[in-house]
């Protein structure tokens, strides 16, 4: 059985956050984001709780993979957590350096609203507390 590259973005990055390299898990996150999955709570939730104080990008980036990935499952069960989020994907926004190429806060969540605005279960709580 052979691993390809993308089977190991995720042990990568669990790597980088144990040892800790920080600055290590950054690039990863920027470099291979594409290759994370989103349900991997186990490797995405302690990597958030690393990054966030210092590599606010990369945070945002790995909050919105989790958000993402729950809305496309349809997982109901964890529409209060993927809300929990998307809040602090707000208070991350005004950290986003200009010259990083992320999508803005506002257009993110109003992709959101259009490809998931009948999930209820997740706006709910949004709806009450603001984006």
């Amino acid at each position: 059985m052979s691993t390809t590259a993308d089977e190991l973005a995720e042990p990568a990055l669990a790597f980088f956050i144990d040892w800790p390299a920080l600055e290590r898990a950054d690039r990863l996150v920027h470099d291979r984001f594409s290759e994370f999955n989103g349900a991997a709570y186990y490797t995405l939730r302690p990597a958030v709780e690393a990054l966030e104080g210092k590599y606010p990008e990369a945070t945002m980036l790995l909050y919105r993979r989790m958000i993402e990935s729950v809305l496309d499952r349809g997982s109901s069960k964890q529409y209060p957590d993927a809300a929990r989020d998307l809040q602090s994907c707000a208070r991350l926004a005004p950290r986003i350096r200009e010259a990083i190429p992320i999508e803005a806060h506002a257009t993110f969540v109003a992709r959101l609203r259009k490809e998931h605005g009948r999930k209820y279960g997740f706006w709910g709580p949004i709806n009450q507390k603001g984006r």
